[in-house]
């Protein structure tokens, strides 16, 4: 992941950020040394699942899965957003 994408995201002004009132869904299986959810028959961190299951994984592709909620292991997709990198 580009660092300059990352920042570009953490300063856009707030108009543009969509604010969630759904609560986290947790996954409450295993995670990796950095909170995310993973499953073991399954390559990517949870939440990339999540949004390959529902766009299918060539629209996820070279994109960047955020948490809105900045919660690594929450799984709900409302709370995901795919960006693209610049």
């Amino acid at each position: 992941a580009s660092p300059s994408a990352f920042n570009e995201w953490r300063t856009m002004p707030d108009s543009t950020v969509t604010v969630v009132q759904d609560p986290c869904r947790e996954w409450r299986g295993a995670r990796n040394e950095h909170g995310y959810g993973i499953r073991a028959r399954f390559p990517r961190r949870l939440h990339r699942w999540v949004m390959a299951q529902i766009h299918g994984a060539d629209a996820i592709r070279g994109r960047i899965v955020m948490h809105l909620c900045d919660n690594p292991s929450c799984f709900r997709y409302s709370r995901l957003a795919a960006i693209g990198l610049c």
